[in-house]
C-alpha cells in the first residue's frame, strides 16, 4: 500500500553540526510532553468520526472493516502488528483478528465489533488482550460479540440473509493496477467475490475525503510527532559532526523516536551522505560521512497512527567546496541569498544564520 502520511511537515535547513554541540542546550528543542485525552474526549471524537462516515453510506447498507494481518518476518516471528490505518481511525484498538461492523437501515446506524476472547495461553506469550470493557474504554462502542461469531455472520452475508441490505462497504484496491492495496487489502477483496448479490463499494474515498481535514484532536497528535521528528533531526546532527558512517546518524534518530515513545518511524528513514542522495528512496545507511559533503535526511516519527515528515540537509563541516559547495549555492539562490565570493563571509555559518539566536528562532516552527 502506498505510503499514507497523513500529514507533511517539511524543513529544510542548513547547519553546522560543531556549531550545534557548541550551543547544544540552547538549540535543541526536546519535545514536549505527549498529549492525553479522557475517556470522554476520545469517545467524542470516534463518534463523530464514525458518524460522518455513516452519513456517507447509502441506506440499506454496511461497512464490513478487517483488522491488519500478521506479517511474517521469518519462521514464527511475525513483525509487530500495526492496525489498519481507517479501522484504528473509527475505534482505537490496535489488537489483531477485530472486525468493525456499520450498519445503517431506514436511517438507523448501529455499530458492532467482534472481539476476540482473552487467552491465557495467548497472553503469556503475547501479553495482554482487549476484554469486552477494555474494548469500550477506547472505543466507546458498547456492543462487543465474541469473535468467535464472525464466520457466521460473514457467512450470512454471503448468503444475503438479510434482504434489506443492499449495499456492502469494503477497503478495496483502487483498481487493476494497484498492486500495493491488492496485499494490502488481500481479505477484503478475496471476500468482496463472495458478495454477488450486492452492489459493492469502495469505502476508500470516503475516508479519503473525511480525513483531509484534521480536528483539533488529531492536530494535537499530529503536532507531537513532528515534535519527536524535530528533536530526531536536531539531535543526529549534533552526532553527525563526529560519525563516520551513515548508520550512526540514523541511530541517533532512531534512538529519539524510541526514547520519546514514538510508534517507531512512520516509513523507513532516509540517512544518506553525497552520492548516494541520488537514490530516492536509499534506506542501506551503510555509506560514509565525509568531511565536506552534504548530509540529507528524511525522516519522520509515527505517534499513534500520525505521521510526520520533515527533509534537512546540512554539510558536514563549516567550509564545504566542490559539488557540495555548488549545491549549497543554488539553494541559496532558491531562498533569494548570495552566492559565490560575496557569499563567502556566509559560510561560516550556512545559509545565512548568523547566530545560534537566529538558528532557534528558524527551528521555532519547522514545517
Amino acid at each position: 500500500m502506498r505510503r499514507f502520511v497523513i500529514f507533511i511537515a517539511i524543513a529544510i535547513f542548513a547547519v553546522n553540526a560543531a556549531e550545534i554541540r557548541a550551543f547544544d542546550t540552547g538549540i535543541i528543542k526536546t519535545a514536549p510532553p505527549a498529549p492525553t485525552f479522557t475517556d470522554a474526549e476520545r469517545h467524542t471524537e470516534l463518534a463523530k468520526r464514525r458518524a460522518a462516515v455513516a452519513a456517507k453510506m447509502t441506506d440499506n447498507s454496511v461497512m464490513v472493516m478487517f483488522s491488519a494481518e500478521p506479517r511474517i518476518y521469518t519462521n514464527d516471528v511475525d513483525y509487530v502488528l500495526r492496525q489498519e490505518n481507517n479501522l484504528y481511525y473509527l475505534t482505537a484498538l490496535k489488537q489483531g483478528n477485530v472486525m468493525l461492523v456499520i450498519r445503517k437501515s431506514g436511517g438507523k446506524v448501529t455499530e458492532t465489533v467482534y472481539l476476540p476472547k482473552r487467552n491465557p495461553q495467548f497472553e503469556t506469550w503475547n501479553g495482554k488482550m482487549y476484554s469486552n470493557d477494555d474494548a469500550v474504554r477506547l472505543s466507546g462502542i458498547r456492543n462487543i460479540v465474541d469473535a468467535g461469531q464472525r464466520s457466521a455472520y460473514l457467512q450470512s452475508l454471503k448468503e444475503h440473509s438479510d434482504k434489506t441490505i443492499a449495499t456492502v462497504y469494503l477497503l478495496l484496491p483502487d483498481g487493476d493496477y494497484d498492486s500495493d492495496g491488492k496485499r494490502e487489502f488481500r481479505q477484503e477483496n478475496e471476500f468482496s467475490r463472495s458478495l454477488a448479490a450486492y452492489k459493492v463499494e469502495n469505502s476508500q474515498p470516503i475516508f479519503a475525503e473525511l480525513r483531509q481535514i484534521k480536528s483539533p484532536y488529531e492536530i494535537k497528535l499530529l503536532q507531537h510527532a513532528i515534535d519527536i521528528t524535530t528533536e530526531a533531526h536536531m539531535r543526529s546532527w549534533a552526532t553527525a559532526g563526529d560519525a563516520s558512517m551513515e548508520y550512526e546518524v540514523q541511530a541517533e534518530v532512531e534512538y529519539t523516536f524510541r526514547r520519546r515513545n514514538a510508534d517507531y518511524w512512520g516509513y523507513p528513514s532516509i540517512v544518506v551522505c553525497g552520492p548516494n542522495a541520488t537514490t530516492l528512496h536509499y534506506e542501506e545507511s551503510q555509506g560514509p560521512v565525509t568531511k565536506g559533503s552534504l548530509l540529507l535526511m528524511d525522516v519522520g516519527a509515527e505517534y499513534d497512527h500520525y505521521t510526520a515528515d520533515v527533509t534537512h540537509l546540512s554539510c558536514k563541516r563549516q567550509i564545504y567546496k566542490g559539488a557540495g559547495r555548488d549545491i549549497s549555492d543554488r539553494f541559496r539562490r532558491s531562498r533569494g541569498g548570495r552566492r559565490g565570493d560575496q557569499a563567502r563571509r556566509d559560510d561560516e555559518f550556512p545559509f545565512g544564520y548568523r547566530r545560534p539566536s537566529d538558528h532557534r528562532r528558524a527551528f521555532q516552527t519547522p514545517g
